[in-house]
Protein backbone atom coordinates (compact mmCIF):
# COMPACT_ATOMS: atom_id res chain seq x y z
CA UNK A 1 0.00 0.00 0.00
CA UNK A 2 2.96 2.21 0.65
CA UNK A 3 4.20 1.93 -3.11
CA UNK A 4 0.72 2.64 -4.18
CA UNK A 5 0.95 6.10 -2.65
CA UNK A 6 3.97 6.46 -3.44
CA UNK A 7 3.64 5.90 -7.05
CA UNK A 8 1.03 8.41 -6.89
CA UNK A 9 3.00 11.13 -5.88
CA UNK A 10 5.56 10.42 -8.62
CA UNK A 11 3.35 10.28 -11.08
CA UNK A 12 1.60 13.94 -10.25
CA UNK A 13 5.40 15.31 -9.35
CA UNK A 14 5.67 14.05 -12.94
CA UNK A 15 2.74 15.83 -14.27
CA UNK A 16 3.47 19.20 -12.81
CA UNK A 17 6.67 19.02 -14.49
CA UNK A 18 5.35 18.21 -17.67
CA UNK A 19 2.52 21.35 -17.47
CA UNK A 20 5.55 23.44 -16.05
CA UNK A 21 8.28 22.85 -19.35
CA UNK A 22 5.15 22.97 -21.74
CA UNK A 23 4.41 26.61 -20.29
CA UNK A 24 8.24 27.58 -20.19
CA UNK A 25 8.33 26.41 -23.88
CA UNK A 26 5.41 28.56 -24.71
CA UNK A 27 6.88 31.44 -22.91
CA UNK A 28 9.92 31.33 -24.94
CA UNK A 29 8.73 30.74 -27.97
CA UNK A 30 6.41 34.53 -27.61
CA UNK A 31 9.90 35.87 -26.09
CA UNK A 32 11.52 34.42 -29.64
CA UNK A 33 8.39 36.52 -31.41
CA UNK A 34 8.87 39.49 -29.57
CA UNK A 35 12.78 39.98 -30.35
CA UNK A 36 11.87 39.20 -34.13
CA UNK A 37 9.53 41.34 -34.24
CA UNK A 38 7.26 39.03 -35.70
CA UNK A 39 4.87 39.37 -32.44
CA UNK A 40 2.11 42.36 -32.70
CA UNK A 41 -0.09 42.25 -29.83
CA UNK A 42 -2.82 45.15 -29.86
CA UNK A 43 -1.45 47.10 -32.47
CA UNK A 44 2.40 47.08 -32.06
CA UNK A 45 2.91 47.53 -35.60
CA UNK A 46 0.51 51.03 -35.15
CA UNK A 47 2.78 52.44 -32.40
CA UNK A 48 5.65 52.43 -34.73
CA UNK A 49 3.90 53.95 -38.05
CA UNK A 50 2.29 56.97 -35.25
CA UNK A 51 6.21 57.30 -33.92
CA UNK A 52 7.72 57.65 -37.85
CA UNK A 53 4.60 60.03 -38.25
CA UNK A 54 4.92 62.24 -35.43
CA UNK A 55 8.46 62.64 -35.88
CA UNK A 56 7.73 63.71 -39.52
CA UNK A 57 5.24 65.97 -38.13
CA UNK A 58 7.28 67.57 -35.67
CA UNK A 59 10.56 67.88 -37.92
CA UNK A 60 7.88 69.65 -40.53
CA UNK A 61 7.10 72.11 -37.76
CA UNK A 62 10.15 73.13 -36.56
CA UNK A 63 10.99 73.77 -39.80
CA UNK A 64 8.06 76.06 -39.79
CA UNK A 65 8.92 78.20 -37.08
CA UNK A 66 12.51 78.38 -38.25
CA UNK A 67 10.76 79.73 -41.39
CA UNK A 68 8.62 82.13 -39.82
CA UNK A 69 11.28 83.41 -37.87
CA UNK A 70 13.43 84.29 -40.49
CA UNK A 71 10.24 85.51 -42.08
CA UNK A 72 10.17 87.88 -38.72
CA UNK A 73 14.00 89.17 -38.81
CA UNK A 74 13.89 89.99 -42.63
CA UNK A 75 10.73 91.85 -41.93
CA UNK A 76 12.58 94.13 -38.81
CA UNK A 77 15.27 94.54 -41.15
CA UNK A 78 13.28 96.38 -43.60
CA UNK A 79 11.83 97.83 -41.11
CA UNK A 80 15.67 99.24 -39.58
CA UNK A 81 16.31 100.24 -42.65
CA UNK A 82 12.95 102.13 -43.62
CA UNK A 83 14.10 104.09 -40.37
CA UNK A 84 11.62 102.56 -38.00
CA UNK A 85 13.34 103.82 -35.16
CA UNK A 86 14.30 101.76 -32.25
CA UNK A 87 12.73 98.09 -31.74
CA UNK A 88 11.59 96.63 -28.81
CA UNK A 89 13.44 93.44 -28.36
CA UNK A 90 11.38 91.79 -25.93
CA UNK A 91 8.17 92.57 -27.62
CA UNK A 92 9.87 90.58 -30.57
CA UNK A 93 10.71 88.12 -28.00
CA UNK A 94 7.40 87.39 -26.59
CA UNK A 95 5.93 87.17 -30.50
CA UNK A 96 8.44 84.23 -31.16
CA UNK A 97 6.81 82.80 -27.81
CA UNK A 98 3.60 83.10 -28.89
CA UNK A 99 4.24 81.48 -32.01
CA UNK A 100 6.15 78.58 -30.52
CA UNK A 101 3.66 77.79 -27.90
CA UNK A 102 0.94 78.28 -30.63
CA UNK A 103 3.09 75.51 -32.76
CA UNK A 104 3.39 73.35 -29.57
CA UNK A 105 -0.19 73.26 -28.43
CA UNK A 106 -0.91 72.55 -32.36
CA UNK A 107 1.27 69.53 -32.45
CA UNK A 108 -0.14 68.38 -28.90
CA UNK A 109 -3.57 68.44 -30.92
CA UNK A 110 -3.24 66.76 -34.09
CA UNK A 111 -0.85 63.87 -34.50
CA UNK A 112 -2.22 62.90 -38.41
CA UNK A 113 0.70 64.96 -40.04
CA UNK A 114 1.49 68.69 -40.78
CA UNK A 115 -1.62 70.64 -41.90
CA UNK A 116 -0.61 73.73 -43.90
CA UNK A 117 -3.32 76.41 -42.99
CA UNK A 118 -6.22 76.45 -45.24
CA UNK A 119 -8.51 79.16 -45.38
CA UNK A 120 -10.57 79.07 -42.25
CA UNK A 121 -7.56 79.20 -40.02
CA UNK A 122 -5.87 82.19 -41.85
CA UNK A 123 -9.95 83.85 -41.67
CA UNK A 124 -10.14 83.15 -38.13
CA UNK A 125 -6.21 84.95 -37.64
CA UNK A 126 -6.68 87.85 -39.74
CA UNK A 127 -10.47 88.30 -38.02
CA UNK A 128 -8.56 88.33 -34.96
CA UNK A 129 -6.05 90.47 -35.65
CA UNK A 130 -8.21 93.32 -37.40
CA UNK A 131 -10.32 93.15 -33.86
CA UNK A 132 -7.20 93.83 -32.40
CA UNK A 133 -6.17 96.46 -34.67
CA UNK A 134 -9.47 98.01 -34.54
CA UNK A 135 -9.71 98.10 -30.65
CA UNK A 136 -6.09 99.69 -30.10
CA UNK A 137 -5.98 102.79 -28.31
CA UNK A 138 -1.65 102.45 -28.83
CA UNK A 139 0.18 103.40 -31.70
CA UNK A 140 2.55 100.65 -31.28
CA UNK A 141 0.37 97.89 -30.76
CA UNK A 142 -1.30 98.70 -34.28
CA UNK A 143 1.78 99.63 -35.87
CA UNK A 144 3.33 95.66 -34.99
CA UNK A 145 -0.74 94.48 -36.16
CA UNK A 146 -0.24 96.32 -39.26
CA UNK A 147 3.10 94.04 -40.50
CA UNK A 148 1.17 90.74 -39.33
CA UNK A 149 -2.20 91.99 -41.28
CA UNK A 150 0.26 92.68 -44.66
CA UNK A 151 1.97 89.37 -43.69
CA UNK A 152 -1.79 87.35 -43.57
CA UNK A 153 -2.71 89.23 -46.93
CA UNK A 154 0.48 88.83 -48.89
CA UNK A 155 1.13 92.62 -49.63
CA UNK A 156 3.68 93.79 -51.87
CA UNK A 157 7.06 95.85 -50.22
CA UNK A 158 5.36 98.40 -52.49
CA UNK A 159 2.56 98.56 -50.41
CA UNK A 160 4.19 97.82 -47.07
CA UNK A 161 6.12 100.75 -47.66
CA UNK A 162 3.34 102.75 -48.63
CA UNK A 163 1.69 101.98 -45.29
CA UNK A 164 4.51 102.91 -43.40
CA UNK A 165 5.35 106.32 -44.76
CA UNK A 166 1.19 106.75 -43.82
CA UNK A 167 2.27 105.74 -40.19
CA UNK A 168 5.19 108.54 -40.20
CA UNK A 169 3.14 111.14 -41.87
CA UNK A 170 0.32 110.49 -39.24
CA UNK A 171 2.61 110.67 -36.40
CA UNK A 172 4.23 113.81 -37.78
CA UNK A 173 0.76 115.15 -37.49
CA UNK A 174 0.49 114.76 -33.89
CA UNK A 175 4.14 116.05 -32.99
Amino acid sequence: MGGTVLAMEWRERYEQSVREKQELEKKVEELKLVANGGFSDSGNGDLQSLRQEFAQYRKRALNAVEQKEKELSDIQAQYHENGGGSSNASRTNSFKEIRVRRMSMESNSSLSGFETPNATKTNEYLKNIVYKYMASDQDEAKEHMEKAIATVLNFTPAEVTSIQEKRKQQQGWFW
